[in-house]
């Protein structure tokens, strides 16, 4: 009878903590299930939720997770695209800090995870008064720089 009680208390236990757990339930109304389920698997501390529809029905979603914004893109779906967050100049990889000789003329800048798991480093840079924006790759070349003011 013992056995039978501990049984039925852990039985009790499980489905309240199952319960806890529905994703069908979402963090968010308007957003699918499953971009819901991704969000709450792998950032269940967000706060400060803001999100758009891309042009192409993806979703943009912008949060605070512990003390750091993030951006991540997911498909309907639910699947990862890629992340972005804000990284301190101070904290740029040697190669991007190399290239740009002065992190002073840095305005922004950001890491950026994309699906198949490489890193880029993006960054905003005045330059003779002039601002651009530069993405590294993981092993520090320049894959694309675009003029953002004339």
């Amino acid at each position: 009878m013992k056995k039978l009680s501990i049984i039925f208390v852990n039985l009790i236990v499980f489905v309240i903590a199952a319960s806890a757990i529905d994703v069908s339930n979402p963090f968010f109304d308007n957003l699918p299930v499953a971009v819901n389920k991704y969000l709450y698997v792998n950032f269940p501390d967000l706060k400060n939720v803001e999100w758009t529809t891309t042009i192409d029905g993806k979703y943009d979603v912008v949060f605070i997770a512990g003390k750091q914004e993030q951006e991540i893109v997911l498909n309907k779906e639910g699947d990862f695209i890629e992340s972005k967050m804000e990284v301190a100049n101070t904290d740029l990889p040697a190669f991007v800090v190399t290239r740009i000789k002065d992190i002073r003329n840095i305005k922004f800048a950001q890491k950026k995870i994309v699906a198949n798991g490489d890193q880029q480093y993006v960054v905003e840079l005045l330059r003779k008064n002039k601002l651009s924006e530069i993405t590294f790759d993981s092993i520090g070349q320049v894959v694309a720089e675009r003029p953002l003011s004339e």
